[in-house]
């Protein structure tokens, strides 16, 4: 289906059924149309326009070398159907965008009311359902099938039941899946927040305030894991889940409501207010102590008890940040 846009003729859909649905994408820009090794003369858009609307259905198909087109390809082509799809010229040239025609036609096919504002789950869980009937638009990405072994934070769902409803799946299946991509998706930004990414092997990984790791989603969708220091041998590779540059407060507050775990890493114990007050206070009751044993004639009996005091209260802090060493973000495996 052709029109004119902006003075070029442009392509605003192609059939499923057509010959050229793999090559010829919605948003193209037609510049000219050669038959049977004859160039078209076209003055205006309109008068390639009337070429293109007067050539065979099964013109360029596969083995029919009568027709050739020229035309001028955006770095993203958007779907005309569905109008949230877009696919790169790179991925069009590998035949993938006869995959997406399942989930555009379950998306299309959806209430208005559902399809406008954020539709990002809804869309998700239409691919998640469309890969299961017809495997993965990819071999080259992580499997689907992999989502559900990642842990999942649970949260309140009040639109649970209409999101099941839509995406034709079960209510745990889909709440599964939003609590995992909740806990475990990375933000992408493109000057500013432009989508969320998701993969299962850094999901994997455990997080830490003070990381050895980072972790950069490129322009292609590939996701590099790049060490910000030294590892040593057999030690574990985590990477923040949060902006590591935040006030330890509000750090804690977003790994707890988001995550679901209370951070133990070495900079946190340092950071919290409460273990450097208990910290404070053991250091205070050693002096105490110290200054007791210098005194003239103290009580030997009040002496022990006092040092037996301090001590445990030393111990005891010792042993918390010894065990905090070893928190991790429990992930599952």
């Amino acid at each position: 289906v052709f029109d004119v846009e902006n003075d070029k003729v442009v392509v605003t859909g192609v059939d499923v059924s057509s010959p050229n649905y793999a090559t010829l994408l919605a948003g193209d820009s037609i510049t000219s149309v050669e038959v049977s090794g004859v160039q078209k003369k076209c003055s205006s858009p309109l008068d390639l326009l009337t070429v293109l609307k007067g050539l065979s259905p099964s013109a360029g198909a596969q083995g029919d070398d009568s027709l050739v087109l020229l035309v001028d390809r955006q770095e993203l082509s958007p779907c005309r159907t569905c109008k949230t799809f877009a696919i790169c010229s790179s991925c069009a040239s590998h035949g993938r965008l006869p995959w997406h025609a399942a989930e555009c036609a379950a998306f299309s096919a959806l209430p208005e009311g559902t399809r406008t504002g954020d539709t990002s789950i809804t869309r998700f869980l239409l691919r998640y359902k469309a890969t299961l009937a017809n495997g993965d638009w990819t071999d080259e990405k992580e499997n689907m099938s992999l989502v559900p072994t990642l842990q999942a934070n649970p949260v309140a769902l009040p639109q649970l039941e209409k999101l099941a409803k839509v995406a034709g799946l079960d209510q745990d299946t889909v709440a599964n899946l939003i609590f995992q991509i909740r806990t475990n998706a990375m933000q992408i930004d493109r000057a500013g927040k432009a989508a969320c990414a998701l993969s299962v092997w850094v999901g994997y990984t455990n997080h830490s305030c003070d990381p050895n790791a980072q972790v950069v989603p490129d322009r292609e969708g590939l996701v590099h894991m790049t060490a910000l220091r030294s590892i040593t041998p057999n030690e574990e590779v985590r990477f923040s889940y949060v902006d590591s540059t935040a006030p330890f407060e509000q750090r804690q507050q977003i790994l707890k409501e988001h995550y679901g775990f209370e951070c133990r890493c070495d900079r946190c114990v340092k950071e919290d207010p409460n273990k450097a007050a208990s910290r404070a206070q053991a250091k205070l009751q050693q002096k105490r102590v110290e200054r007791g044993n210098a005194a003239a004639a103290p009580d030997p009996e009040e002496l022990k008890r006092q040092q037996a005091a301090a001590d445990a209260a030393m111990a005891a802090l010792l042993l918390e940040e010894s065990s905090a060493k070893g928190s991790k973000g429990k992930k599952k495996k």
